[in-house]
């Protein structure tokens, strides 16, 4: 495994640079290096330190950096804070824009130090509350239409059937019929299928059919 464990970035002013850096990025300042007191340390994360270091001509570097959405809009509230300018191009880091399509991540933006250094945002979430609502998988069917009434025929007739199986003899009151009973075979089909009120003349049809 490779990582990288520190970076020299030149400057004017390299404690002015380092100030700068650590302000925007929201990180902390601690002064010169305890060894090497011509760095100006700011520690990025626990294995990236940037050692700031000033020189007579700086010639700017390009450094970017992953982050995720939260960080990514502090950064860019600090940015506003401070007036200073940023952009969605390296070549245009003063235009005020967000790259929204960036092709390392979902948003990007450039800005740059006193020095010329070229600092880069890489955001690889989404902006937040962008979620799609919430969906309902069943679609909605308007009330009395005829799709709307077939099925509620269905579940009536589901539900019919569900209670029908599951009543206990017991507890069934049994049909009275008005006309001779039938034989002893149809009267127990009859009393299995246990019709409602609404299917009683069925029934009676039935009956008649079954005693002719």
């Amino acid at each position: 495994m490779i990582t990288l464990n520190h970076a020299i970035v030149t400057a004017a002013d390299n404690d002015e640079a380092a100030r700068f850096f650590a302000a925007v990025m929201g990180l902390e300042h601690t002064g010169p290096h305890p060894h090497a007191r011509h760095f100006i340390p700011i520690r990025v994360n626990d294995a990236l330190t940037l050692d700031f270091m000033s020189v007579a001509h700086p010639q700017g570097h390009h450094l970017a950096f992953d982050v995720d959405a939260v960080t990514f809009d502090s950064i860019v509230d600090r940015l506003d804070a401070r007036e200073t300018p940023y952009g969605d191009h390296p070549a245009h880091p003063d235009n005020g824009k967000i790259d929204t399509a960036h092709p390392l991540g979902s948003r990007g933006l450039y800005f740059s130090d006193p020095s010329g250094n070229l600092y880069e945002l890489i955001s690889p979430d989404p902006p937040k509350n962008t979620q799609p609502p919430f969906s309902s998988p069943h679609k909605s069917t308007p009330l009395g239409s005829a799709a709307s009434l077939t099925r509620a025929a269905t579940c009536r007739a589901h539900l019919s059937v569900t209670i029908r199986r599951n009543a206990s003899p017991a507890t069934s009151r049994p049909t009275k019929q008005s006309s001779p009973s039938p034989p002893h075979d149809a009267r127990r089909a009859l009393q299995a299928a246990a019709p409602g009120p609404h299917e009683r003349f069925q029934t009676a049809s039935v009956v008649r059919a079954i005693t002719a």
